[in-house]
């Protein structure tokens, strides 16, 4: 009886806490982050050993702002590691293996599990992953209970009212897979945001009465464009949300009504952006983000370097949620060489979006030597006159013309996902 009152009450102000005045936030960050630090101290070799040997006192951490004294970790520095040494040796509860997609070429495999949120406690999921219907309203409740999600990914999640789809089944099955999803009758649709185009573009094919409705669908795992949104929101009339997260870090944030960046989820880590030498950075500028972690007990990540570049949003959003707010620019890779100058995605993004509603998505390959292609999935509405102003377009504002390709399908690489850059040797 006592431990379920404890549990209620730590999920309860879990669960409150991204909704509360920042300086709840920062209170609840500190407590978590002295758990954290001080647990990983006494039970994790390699941790212990790296802050020793740099004479850092993890008593002197005591707000979230004192965590740049930390040196910064990554998947590399884990993955060469005995996994005695960065374990928790003291850990007894549950614990289960997981591995990330290998989007940078090598999967990393590690150990899941924390004693603060029961592995078979569903409110924490549905509260990490759907908490931007409570922004619209919607009450918990409700979303527990009543809230039916489709998700066609490559590995399911224990859920309930719950629909799961092989990616593979939609690619050998497509019209099983629409039939499933229409008698199914799911509020939510989850996918790749790849995949969702995937889907979009075989209801594109049939009549308005034949394809399934969503009345929201979330994006996870891939840079979704301003492209991409409008296709799949025009297709399926819904509304789109992103959700930015990590196989090893969990729902880092979710996008709210303005769908311009993700509310961090900072009741259970602090992220942080900064230079490429590791010193914190402003809101309003942008560089690595790195993450600290406070549930992975059994294997910690602190100061872990996501790979990703980002920059926190100066100022409060106009939803009027306190948390801080992230946008992602993807992976630091994300840039391709024209006319000898490094580009970065997002320049040739500006152009592109200009033919949302006629453009399903792009890709963009970059040979060793030559320059880049882009490739283009069209719309029904594509037409040839559109493909010489989209090359027009190209030179007015970016100064330079890119070869230009309207292709039928995506380039998918080894972990199953459509990159908007794909590097080619020649």
């Amino acid at each position: 009886m006592l431990d379920d009152l404890k549990n209620n009450l730590h999920f309860t102000t879990w669960h409150m806490v991204h909704q509360l005045p920042r300086f709840f936030i920062n209170g609840w960050q500190s407590i978590q982050l002295k758990r954290t630090l001080d647990l990983t101290y006494r039970n994790v070799y390699f941790y212990q050993e790296l802050w020793d040997n740099l004479k850092i006192n993890i008593k002197q951490i005591k707000v979230p702002t004192d965590i740049y004294i930390l040196p910064i970790i990554n998947k590399n520095t884990l993955r060469e590691l005995d996994i005695s040494k960065i374990v928790n040796r003291s850990y007894s509860g549950r614990r289960t293996w997981h591995q990330t997609s290998g989007s940078t070429h090598e999967p990393f495999k590690f150990l899941r599990g924390s004693l603060k949120m029961p592995w078979n406690d569903r409110r924490y999921f549905y509260s990490a992953n759907y908490r931007f219907l409570l922004w619209s309203g919607v009450g918990f409740k409700k979303i527990i209970s009543n809230l039916k999600v489709a998700q066609i990914h490559t590995a399911p999640h224990p859920t309930q009212n719950y629909l799961f789809i092989h990616t593979e089944n939609l690619r050998v099955s497509p019209q099983k897979t629409i039939t499933e999803l229409k008698m199914y009758g799911a509020d939510i649709l989850e996918g790749l945001a790849s995949v969702l185009v995937e889907l979009a573009r075989i209801a594109e094919s049939l009549p308005q009465k034949e394809r399934p409705r969503f009345s929201y669908v979330v994006s996870f795992g891939e840079v979704l464009t301003s492209v991409e949104r409008k296709y799949i929101e025009d297709i399926f009339k819904c509304e789109l949300y992103n959700k930015y997260a990590m196989e090893e870090l969990g729902v880092i944030g979710l996008e709210c009504k303005q769908h311009n960046g993700f509310h961090i989820n900072e009741e259970s880590r602090i992220v942080n952006v900064v230079d490429d030498e590791g010193n914190e950075l402003k809101p309003g500028n942008s560089g690595r983000i790195v993450i600290t972690y406070f549930y992975n007990d059994i294997l910690p990540f602190i100061r872990y370097d996501t790979g990703d570049y980002g920059m926190i949003y100066p100022g409060v959003c106009p939803c009027g949620l306190p948390t801080y707010k992230i946008t992602v620019n993807g992976r630091h890779g994300y840039f391709i060489i024209v006319n000898k100058k490094r580009v970065h995605y997002m320049e040739l993004d500006v152009v592109l979006r200009q033919f949302a509603g006629k453009i399903a998505k792009y890709q963009i390959v970059q040979s060793d030597n030559s320059e880049p292609n882009i490739l283009i999935l069209p719309t029904k509405d594509f037409s040839p006159s559109d493909l010489k102003d989209l090359q027009i377009k190209f030179r007015e504002i970016l100064g330079f013309a890119l070869k230009i390709e309207v292709a039928k399908d995506l380039l998918y690489n080894q972990s199953g996902k459509a990159k908007i850059i794909i590097n080619k040797p020649e």
